[in-house]
């Protein structure tokens, strides 16, 4: 079969198969079918893992203590468990331990965002399927080329690799809007931390789901110990003649708990503190001009990433310390002794 037609065939079942099981069992075929991609997939992991003709490579594999991850790979001295994540955040570090007590387990997660570093993933060698994408092609697999090219494709269709590029100075641009859209719906759904979870409301990722002057994403942000939660948006703001970056919340949607975060709000150098009367009062936690202006002028999606991440995760901080501001001093006063 020639490439252009195996790379029809993949961008076509991208176009319908898109979600994590679907990107789970085309990967696995092409596992079972290339030996060499094997190799190379488990050494994306673990570079001195070798012996391709004897991996064996099975899917949804029922652990002995539980748990089913969505690949485990086996050799004669040990096993690996390779768990793919799209959006999901349940990550199974303390779910999946051996696969045989009698061998040496390796655990990797192959995930399509950033992954907040937490003791629990002490152990996993964790990887982004750009990162497969980026060293696959690299690499010839002689008769099977074809087919990997076109298992590329349909990686980068699903997990739009090489699509989030930097959006750049002119925000206001629908192409600029869809990069940016894109990088935030990302820092949001790779924001959640060992103190609190993030999670996108459903139905709030437009930038015409707000007026024509707002694109970003409304989320959830849960304190994992106390269990309050607060709606608030993230996202761009272009009312004003120059766009601005906000981390906003307002009194009809929190009610009691925007009087506490209102009283209690502490300033950074990060942020500047606004306050309105839209839905009988708001807050926003602005990033100030210059810092935006860095942003845009950074050259890649990562770099963008990592910065509106860096934002967002200070803003998260600041509301929930705000939320409940006797637990933030004995947190700090626990940080400070020695």
């Amino acid at each position: 079969m020639c490439s252009e037609t195996l790379s029809k065939f993949f961008r076509s079942l991208a176009l319908r198969h898109r979600s994590e099981p679907a990107l789970s069992d085309v990967t696995y075929a092409v596992l079972k079918t290339v030996p060499d991609l094997r190799q190379d997939f488990v050494q994306l992991f673990y570079p001195n893992l070798n012996g391709a003709e004897t991996f064996r490579v099975e899917r949804e594999f029922t652990l002995p203590e539980g748990g089913r991850p969505d690949f485990v790979l086996h050799s004669p001295t040990w096993d690996l468990i390779v768990e793919n994540k799209i959006w999901d955040q349940n990550y199974h570090f303390n779910e999946y331990q051996a696969v045989d007590p009698e061998r040496k387990t390796y655990r990797a997660l192959l995930a399509n965002h950033r992954v907040t570093a937490v003791p629990e993933a002490c152990g996993w060698s964790i990887r982004r399927w750009e990162e497969l994408v980026e060293e696959l092609d690299k690499k010839h697999y002689g008769n099977c080329s074809a087919l990997v090219s076109g298992y590329l494709e349909y990686v980068r269709e699903v997990c739009e690799v090489g699509k989030l590029g930097a959006f750049g100075r002119e925000l206001l641009s629908i192409h600029a809007l869809h990069l940016f859209n894109h990088t935030v719906k990302a820092a949001i759904q790779g924001a959640s931390t060992d103190r609190y979870e993030t999670s996108i409301i459903d139905g709030s990722g437009s930038f015409y789901n707000f007026g024509e002057g707002w694109s970003g994403f409304y989320f959830r942000l849960m304190d994992k110990k106390t269990k309050e939660e607060i709606r608030v948006f993230f996202g761009l703001n272009y009312f004003e003649d120059s766009p601005f970056l906000q981390v906003y919340i307002d009194k009809k949607d929190l009610g009691e708990r925007f009087r506490r975060i209102d009283a209690n709000v502490a300033p950074s150098p990060e942020y500047e503190i606004i306050r309105g009367n839209t839905n009988g009062g708001c807050l926003e936690l602005r990033m100030p001009v210059a810092t935006l202006e860095r942003v845009t002028e950074e050259s890649s999606f990562d770099q963008q990433l990592r910065s509106l991440g860096d934002f967002l995760a200070c803003s998260c901080q600041a509301l929930l310390d705000a939320l409940a501001p006797q637990e933030a001093k004995q947190q700090a006063g626990t940080a400070g002794n020695p």
